[in-house]
C-alpha cells in the first residue's frame, strides 16, 4: 500500500508504479501481497478502527472497509474504489466489500463510473460510521468507539465478527489463485498498460505545477 508524504491523505492505495511495466512474476507476488493484506485485517480478532484523516482511493478505501469502524474528517476528502479509471474492473472480493457497505444498485454505479465519495456521502451510503469536523478530533472519537467495543466480551466479540467475516475469507481463498491469473493478464495487456502509463504521466504533470 502507498502511504503518500501528506497530511491530506489517509491511504492511496496500491502504488501504480508497481503496476506499470512489470514482469509477471513481480505482479504475481505483488498481487498476492495484497490479498494477505486484506485477509488479515478482515479476518483479524482484533478491534480495528480506521482514523481518516484525508483521502482514500482505491486500495485506501479497501482498507477502510475492512476495518471494524471508520471515522473521517468531514472536509474536502473523497473516497471510493476508482479502479475503472485504470482499465481494470475491481476483483470480487473488493467489489463486495462496497457492495456490502451500501446498496448494490449504488456501488455498481459508483463502480462503473469510479466514483469518488464526499465524507457526507460516504456517511450516508454507509461506507464511513462517523464523520468529525476536524483531525485533532479523530484519535479521541476513535478511542470512544474502541471503549464502546471492550465494553462486549471479547470472545463473543470475536466469534460475531468472524461469524460474517470468515465466509468471504475462505471464498477468496477457494479462488485466490484464479484471482492472481485474472489480475496478470488483464494488467500484462498493452491496452491496461497503457491507460497506466497515461495516468502516470498525468500525475508527473500535475506535481510539476
Amino acid at each position: 500500500m502507498k502511504r503518500e508524504d501528506s497530511p491530506k491523505v489517509f491511504c492511496a492505495g496500491l502504488d501504480i508504479t508497481e503496476l506499470y511495466k512489470p514482469s509477471e512474476e513481480k505482479l504475481r507476488v505483488f498481487w498476492r501481497a495484497f490479498q494477505t493484506l486484506w485477509k488479515t485485517l478482515y479476518s483479524t480478532p482484533l478491534i480495528t478502527i480506521a482514523a481518516v484523516n484525508g483521502h482514500a482511493p482505491a486500495g485506501g478505501c479497501v482498507m477502510l472497509l475492512s476495518c471494524d469502524h471508520s471515522i473521517m474528517v468531514n472536509s474536502d476528502f473523497r473516497l471510493g474504489l476508482n479502479e475503472s479509471l485504470l482499465g481494470f474492473a475491481a476483483p470480487k472480493w473488493v467489489r463486495l466489500l462496497l457492495v456490502n457497505a451500501c446498496r448494490t444498485r449504488a456501488a455498481e454505479h459508483a463502480l462503473k463510473t469510479s466514483k469518488l465519495f464526499t465524507p457526507k456521502e460516504a456517511l450516508d451510503f454507509g461506507i464511513v460510521d462517523e464523520l468529525v469536523d476536524s483531525s485533532s478530533d479523530l484519535l479521541p472519537k476513535a478511542e470512544e468507539a474502541l471503549d464502546q467495543f471492550l465494553k462486549v466480551p471479547g470472545l463473543a466479540f470475536q466469534k460475531e465478527k468472524l461469524s460474517v467475516r470468515k465466509p468471504f475469507v475462505d471464498d477468496l481463498i477457494s479462488y485466490e489463485d484464479q484471482d492472481v491469473d485474472n489480475i496478470v493478464k488483464v494488467f500484462l495487456q498493452d491496452e491496461t498498460q497503457n491507460i497506466i502509463g497515461k495516468y502516470l504521466e498525468n500525475l508527473k504533470g500535475k506535481k510539476k505545477k
